[in-house]
């Protein structure tokens, strides 16, 4: 008797509609042998359902990044609210997070419910704000001859930077130059693999906990072939 709450299926289920309360009437009529049984009536209370948050894991970001867009999920399928707990380093507005200040950010995803699902425990999610380092790559000697070493320098500005460089010619790790550790915010290698011609150079600084990865612009490195040998020479040189 109330259909917005429940409904009877195939005579012999009774399906939950909504929360509230369920009133079901048992009849059965009169045949030839029997009188009419006396309606007997019956009410369930259809509780709210329960339901649960998940949250995407924030990765750590320089604060130049200036805004991310923030992705969570409730398993009722209600739409989910952002709340930033630390609003002197990120603030939200709907799904937007927005960057601060550097140090920790800390947002809640949360889901109050409705009409048919109780809310849902809130879900904190951290991230840190970097300061954005930047990377700056210089060249000892240039052009270089073939075969010959150049040492590579990539200083890093940021908070006390440490971490690694590695070297990349033309989208290549160079061999000798992986990972090279910081001192003093300067990672230094040399290396005597670059091939003859004009090879473009950049240094990719790893990051911290305090700075965030960077990239420097291409250097253009020009590496002089053996002009005086004979073709086949300078080929194998080459």
């Amino acid at each position: 008797t109330t259909p917005g709450i429940c409904i009877i299926i195939n005579n012999a289920m009774v399906r939950p509609v909504t929360s509230g309360e369920c009133l079901l009437d048992a009849n059965q009529a009169a045949d030839t042998n029997y009188l009419d049984a006396p309606t007997k009536s019956v009410k369930l209370t259809v509780g709210k359902a329960s339901q649960n948050v998940s949250f995407a894991t924030l990765s750590s970001v320089g604060l130049n990044t200036g805004s991310l867009t923030l992705s969570a999920m409730a398993t009722s399928g209600l739409p989910i609210t952002f709340a930033s707990s630390t609003p002197t380093f990120c603030s939200t507005v709907g799904n937007t997070l927005s960057l601060l200040k550097t140090g920790t950010c800390t947002i809640t995803a949360n889901q109050a419910g409705d009409e048919n699902y109780k809310p849902a425990s809130s879900v904190p999610a951290s991230i840190s704000i970097l300061t954005d380092s930047a990377a700056n790559l210089t060249s000892s000697t240039n052009p270089v001859m073939v075969r010959k070493n150049v040492t590579l320098s990539a200083s890093i500005t940021g908070n006390a930077p440490t971490g690694s460089v590695s070297f990349i010619a033309d989208n290549s790790t160079i061999s000798t130059c992986i990972a090279v550790t910081l001192v003093n915010g300067v990672a230094t290698c040399t290396t005597s693999k670059l091939k003859a011609g004009k090879r473009s150079i950049v240094a990719s600084y790893s990051g911290d906990n305090n700075n965030s990865g960077s990239q420097s612009v291409p250097f253009v490195q020009t590496v002089r072939s053996l002009d005086w040998l004979p073709p086949l020479l300078n080929q194998l040189f080459n």
